[in-house]
């Protein structure tokens, strides 16, 4: 009695829980009986067969040419292979003398005339198998084009189910988003980013760890700003879903990517790190520790600038701070003054700035899809051109939704103008990264020149005395949100 392998496949696990691998087992057993044939063991997989990357299949394939059973029953040609590379090797087998049955067909493929039948219906299979993809694709882009993210959620996002929309996950989605800030603030690289996200309890979906290359996926996603772009096709759309990332952290963050050349993981993050140069070449100081204390200096040859004490800088952002800060009685008058305007203000003119914003970014895209028709630019700069012009457009997007909500929240402007009264001593009680970002957000112009310190404030804070309310609600609206992420965790409030 001749000695076959049996194989059953069905396209997705749920339906191994079903009839149809049941019915495959009951129809080749019955086959096998009648035609006296003898199984020796079972196959069974779940696999789509328009993949020819199948383990199982390919072990039976494998094991069949080296002789180990006389031949092989399959219910059905379309259980055996819906592509042509599959079906080639079961080609030859046969040529081989390998005895290839088919329960449902009963067809005998050795022959010309039953290989014919056999080919006919392996091509319908396979035309089958186009015919659903094609269908997805049709159906995946119609969800595109209704906002709509077809595929898993990406980290930090909820699945709610075919055709809806992917909303943040109250847990991991604050996680992500301080990934983000870390980042664009600049004390971390991708490898320090993974070890903190994990210390912090962010985990993959299957709860894992976050790798380096889960930090660079997340970090590079504009889908986080509410723009769905496909990697493959490299095609955006505009998404429907609530964004975690403001277009502002998205563009930071993707500043300070293209400003390093390689990410690497330092022994040491130091305070000031790339933010004070040195005036004489332009240089960034670089710190470095010596003897217990961090020093920095320019590293460039001959320079005859001198090595800086950290302390010495901590101590000139601080004066900056106290000097600027505001009195009681300023705020007071800033506030009352602010408010007063916000009653009777008239925000039609930004509205209408915005308008002719997005106006001429919907006429650039235009102007991009003609080039790319006409083939004058190319596959790749087309997409980064679309993508850049889509955050401009979800920027000033926000800045209009912004100006129809009238202003800012009196509460807001209060808050705000509380921090700003004690900004240096949130300062003096802040942990060294939160020192970084105060010194960002509020210094500019940091250089080093001989003995001397230079550092001078920013626009918004060396002008929030500013007699124009408008201006100073400019000013304010910028700076609310950066200022309220900063959390101290105990160690002071901003």
């Amino acid at each position: 009695m001749k000695t076959y392998y049996a194989y059953t496949r069905v396209s997705t696990l749920k339906q191994t829980e079903g009839a149809s691998i049941d019915a495959q087992k009951e129809a080749i057993a019955a086959y096998a009986e009648k035609n006296d044939l003898k199984i020796t063991e079972w196959f069974e997989e779940s696999e789509t067969a328009a993949k020819s990357k199948r383990p199982i299949f390919n072990k039976i394939i494998q094991a069949l040419r080296m002789g180990k059973v006389d031949g092989l029953i399959v219910h059905k040609i379309d259980r055996s292979s819906r592509n042509f590379h599959d079906w080639a090797k079961i080609h030859d087998l046969v040529d081989k003398g390998v005895d290839i049955r088919f329960a449902h067909e009963d067809l005998d493929i050795s022959t010309r005339g039953g290989r014919l039948v056999a080919d006919i219906q392996a091509v319908v299979a396979a035309d089958f198998i186009r015919n659903n993809r094609e269908e997805s694709i049709k159906g995946q882009e119609g969800r595109l084009r209704e906002g709509l993210y077809p595929y898993k959620a990406p980290p930090g996002y909820l699945d709610n189910g075919k055709a809806k929309l992917k909303t943040i996950c109250p847990e991991r989605g604050p996680l992500v988003l301080k990934m983000g800030e870390l980042y664009a603030a600049g004390n971390h690289s991708y490898f320090e980013l993974a070890e903190e996200m994990n210390s912090l309890g962010l985990t993959t979906k299957n709860g894992g760890k976050i790798r380096v290359s889960t930090v660079e996926k997340i970090l590079t996603n504009p889908f986080y700003i509410g723009i769905i772009k496909i990697r493959k096709t490299g095609k955006t759309y505009e998404g429907k879903h609530e964004p975690l990332f403001s277009p502002e952290l998205f563009e930071a963050i993707k500043a300070r990517r293209e400003g390093r050349s390689y990410q690497r993981r330092t022994k040491h993050t130091f305070m000031f790190k790339g933010l004070f140069r040195c005036a004489l070449c332009d240089n960034k100081m670089i710190g470095e520790i010596q003897k217990g204390h961090v020093y920095y200096r320019c590293h460039k040859r001959d320079c005859p600038t001198k090595c800086y004490k950290e302390e010495r800088f901590d101590d000139q952002v601080r004066q900056l701070l106290h000097t600027h800060g505001l009195s009681e009685k300023a705020a007071s008058a800033l506030e009352e003054r602010v408010t007063t305007f916000l009653k009777s203000a008239n925000f039609e003119e930004l509205i209408a700035r915005a308008d002719q914003e997005l106006s001429m970014i919907k006429a650039r895209e235009q102007k991009l899809t003609r080039k790319y028709l006409d083939d004058k630019i190319s596959d790749r700069m087309h997409d980064e051109m679309k993508l850049a012009l889509a955050t401009d457009r979800k920027k000033w997007e926000q800045i209009r939704r912004e100006n129809e909500k009238k202003g800012i929240d009196p509460a807001k402007l209060s808050a705000f103008l509380e921090r700003a009264k004690s900004l240096h001593l949130s300062y003096i009680s802040a942990a060294p990264a939160q020192k970084r970002i105060i010194t960002e957000m509020t210094t500019s112009n940091r250089r080093v020149s001989g003995n001397e310190v230079e550092i001078e404030p920013q626009n918004w804070l060396s002008q929030l005395n500013f007699e124009d309310p408008s201006f100073i609600v400019h000013l304010i609206g910028s700076q609310i949100e950066l200022l309220e992420k900063l959390n101290f965790e105990g160690r002071g409030n901003l």
